[in-house]
């Protein structure tokens, strides 16, 4: 998972430490050498810097240490014949219910991260991802622990200091509130351009919320596509900038990504274009921002990278939408983003 799913994850920490009122141990699987060390999580990574969980209420972590080469062999080795024998699941299985009765005798409780019996995808069908079904994403996460609905709202604990930083680079640039920030850009990795929005439509979007006098901000990385007077963000902040960013805007205008669930956590209005690879209920947050969303009839398709009806999902949606969408907004009482 990246950013995105870590932001869910923060959410379900959340409702787990309400649920048993300690923080839960953020770990990823263990190896075979760990097992045989006795240690049911994987000794060699380190969570506590991770951007999301970073100060964290909700999370503890252990501290890592250095794997040998030999013991690096012998865990390959062993996640290979995992595979193999298709025992990749019953192992997983296995971890968690050790880990829930290391909890039930009064030691840690083990949140595994990278557990694929956590994933919100049932699995994949040759190049394409099967979801699972039964409500929000978080929620299918969190009945992997037998736990109580969720709020569904991802969690950021920015620190003053990063908060100031953040500050201190919109002064530097000159960017003023009000603004809106802007990320047109997609992470190709999974679903290749199937999310994304038409550059050339995000171009003349951004010109005509210019003309209406509307500051716009992009942020993104440092090789992507520029908008055309936008303020350019984009390479010059971390993700954890890029939060305290979007905390201070009026709203966030983007597609489905982990920017968009950064904007539910530090409370920023939004207006999120959304394709078919998903639904908006299944990953989105529908009741707090206004997603524009074409419910064709391929959709969820899960697709990895292609498509056989030529992205109609995202191709359908207009620029005169999606600017009423902002206008109206806009227009909305303003609700005081995160400090």
């Amino acid at each position: 998972m990246g950013l995105g799913g870590n932001l869910m994850w923060s959410a379900v920490l959340a409702d787990l430490h309400a649920e048993s009122g300690t923080r839960c141990t953020v770990v990823h699987a263990p190896k075979l050498t760990d097992l045989l060390r006795g240690r049911l999580y994987d000794a060699s990574v380190d969570l506590a810097g991770d951007p999301v969980l970073r100060h964290s209420p909700h999370a503890a972590f252990v501290p890592p240490r250095r794997r040998p080469a030999a013991a690096r062999w012998f865990d390959r080795k062993f996640r290979s014949l995992l595979t193999l024998l298709r025992l990749r699941r019953p192992f997983e299985r296995a971890v968690l219910a050790r880990a829930r009765a290391v909890a039930g005798s009064g030691g840690p409780r083990y949140v595994h991260l990278d557990l694929e019996i956590h994933s919100y995808a049932a699995g994949q069908r040759g190049n394409r991802l099967v979801w699972k079904t039964g409500g929000h994403a978080i929620q299918t996460m969190l009945r992997g622990f037998s736990a109580r609905q969720s709020a569904e709202t991802p969690r950021l604990w920015l620190t003053p200091e990063e908060v100031d930083a953040a500050d201190r680079l919109l002064a530097e640039a000159g960017i003023r509130a009000p603004f809106l920030v802007v990320e047109p850009e997609t992470n190709p990795e999974f679903f290749g351009d199937l999310r994304a929005w038409p550059f050339e439509r995000w171009s003349e979007l951004a010109a005509r919320l210019s003309a209406r006098g509307h500051h716009l901000v992009q942020v993104g990385l440092a090789d992507a596509r520029r908008i055309p007077g936008a303020a350019d963000l984009c390479g010059k902040t971390g993700f954890r900038e890029v939060a305290a960013v979007i905390g201070r805007a009026r709203l966030f205008l983007g597609t489905e990504s982990g920017l968009m669930h950064t904007a539910r956590a530090m409370g920023t209005d939004a207006v999120i274009l959304w394709g078919g690879v998903t639904l908006p209920e299944f990953a989105g947050y529908p009741d707090h921002h206004a997603v524009i969303c074409h419910r064709v009839s391929c959709a969820p398709c899960g697709n990895l990278g292609w498509c056989d009806n030529g992205r109609i999902c995202m191709g359908s949606i207009t620029v005169d939408e999606v600017e009423a969408c902002v206008e109206e907004r806009l227009a909305r009482p303003r609700v005081a983003p995160s400090p």
